[in-house]
């Protein structure tokens, strides 16, 4: 168990300096060659990386037709471990971004894609899409997405939803969620 916050990042991150330096040993990096300074920017590393750091790369194309009276939902949950939302491409003016506990009524769940061919592994994350007469959860903001957000960076614990939602009723939404999953660190567990 880690006696430090962020603690068991050390093991993490030093296994991919390892991975990306060719190191063989188990000495830490600063032992291996103090005079070599890795510089790395954590979590935003090229994606190929991922898969050294225990990561899995998914997407997810949603659709969801309009409703009358209704509005249109998409997005996705986190099931276990971490996932992190990493941009999002929509076809509709206007949408709010909501972050919430999952919210079930209405909504259908498919499995995520894994988007990295060198790994057989199947997303936890799951794909939501649906109609509610309400709109609901804590706003994370609204943004006009008519074009590609190319970062959005959201995090989520297990058990939470990433939700796109149309600002009116009666108006049907599409789009792509591009993301990853990870276990969650012993230093992050509550």
């Amino acid at each position: 168990m880690a006696d430090l916050p962020g603690e068991a990042y050390i093991h993490r991150y030093n296994e991919l300096v390892k991975k990306l330096t060719g190191a063989k040993s188990g000495e830490p990096m600063h032992e291996l060659a103090a005079e070599l300074v890795p510089v790395i920017i954590l979590e935003h590393e090229r994606p190929e990386y991922a898969l050294y750091k225990s990561e899995l790369l998914w997407s997810a194309y949603l659709i969801q037709g309009a409703s009358v009276g209704n509005f249109s939902i998409i997005g996705v949950r986190c099931i276990a471990g971490l996932c992190v939302i990493e941009s999002i491409v929509l076809d509709i003016n206007f949408a709010v971004l909501a972050l919430k506990t999952p919210f079930t009524a209405g909504l259908t769940t498919v499995g995520a894609s894994n988007r990295d061919s060198r790994t057989n592994l199947i997303p936890a994350t799951v794909v939501l899409n649906g109609v509610n007469a309400l709109q609901q959860g804590v706003l994370y903001g609204r943004i006009n997405v008519n074009a590609v957000h190319p970062r959005v960076d959201t995090i989520l614990a297990p058990n939470f939803d990433f939700l796109a939602e149309s600002t009116a009723a009666n108006v049907a939404i599409a789009g792509w969620i591009l993301g990853r999953e990870r276990p969650v660190e012993t230093s992050e567990r509550a």
